[in-house]
């Protein structure tokens, strides 16, 4: 049986239950003071019109690892959630 997860945006981290901040768009101010990305499981029907599937094999993991887990870097100041920036 194949599974299906998807990025979501939550307010709680991760061992705690997902809780989902719903936006119009995922740039859009989502009220809470710290976002965290998180996997959940897709539940629904699988629909080809609205579903893209990204296999994560071992080499797009690692490549996902380099670009944004390893890289030793210090946030300055975060992103605006003004539509024009």
């Amino acid at each position: 049986p194949q599974s299906f997860f998807k990025l979501v945006r939550s307010s709680t981290p991760p061992g705690e239950e997902i809780k989902l901040i719903n936006t119009r768009r995922p740039y859009d101010d989502p009220k809470v003071s710290r976002v965290y990305y998180r996997f959940m499981q897709e539940r629904t029907t699988i629909l080809s019109k609205t579903h893209l599937p990204l296999e994560l094999n071992e080499a797009k993991l690692l490549r996902l690892y380099e670009q944004f887990i390893a890289p030793d870097y210090t946030v300055t100041q975060m992103p605006s959630y003004e539509p024009k920036s």
